[in-house]
């Protein structure tokens, strides 16, 4: 099962990126800028628990990727 984190920082438009760790992408967040998601089936499964973590680190909604 994947594992899934959300970067901290925002895009210029405010969202926040959703990223597959297990397969990893060229546009990963530096360690200290990761929000583990844990894993999930599905991105839309790391997107629904993003908002329990985004909420308490006062971030808004995170785009997927």
């Amino acid at each position: 099962m994947p594992q899934f984190i959300v970067n901290r920082n925002q895009q210029s438009n405010g969202d926040h990126e959703v990223h597959n760790l297990s397969t990893g992408c060229s546009h990963m967040p530096e360690q200290q800028n990761r929000i583990d998601l844990g894993f999930h089936i599905s991105c839309s499964g790391a997107y629904l628990k993003q908002d329990d973590n985004i909420q308490v680190d006062e971030l808004t909604v995170v785009i997927l990727l």
